[in-house]
């Protein structure tokens, strides 16, 4: 198990599963920026790419799940960025920067969503697939 894996399991039994969410986005996001500048094969960015890889795909396929009670267009356009980032970090040099970015962006999505609901609604999207 990974150590962004298990911090995510100990965040999202904390209060603010959302929030947890938002921070496991965070950390690889900041991890991708790290290594922007060192070359392809350094073992930190290759770590970091394969983190960021499992956490997109563990995203698109809770996205996926048919039990999932996100809205079907939301679950869809998940998906769509969750493939667009898979097939950039399969490629032979990706670009670690563009999909910090994107991580990013969800990060900071979910800790809008966080905030917003911070009365207590807001599920993370491993439980709105009852994960």
């Amino acid at each position: 198990m990974t150590v962004h894996l298990a911090r995510y399991r100990k965040a999202a039994s904390e209060a603010n599963p959302v929030a947890a969410e938002a921070a496991l986005f965070e950390t690889i996001a900041a991890s991708l920026a790290q290594t922007e500048r060192l070359r392809p094969s350094s073992p930190r960015r290759v770590r970091a790419l394969a983190d960021a890889r499992r956490l997109w795909l563990h995203t698109a396929t809770l996205s996926a799940d048919p039990n999932n009670r996100l809205p079907q267009a939301l679950r869809a356009q998940i998906i769509s960025v969750a493939m667009a980032v898979l097939r950039e970090i399969d490629t032979d040099e990706p670009d670690a920067a563009w999909v910090a970015d994107i991580t990013r962006t969800v990060a900071e999505g979910l800790r809008d969503a966080s905030r917003r609901n911070a009365t207590g609604v807001a599920e993370p999207l491993a439980m709105q697939s009852g994960v």
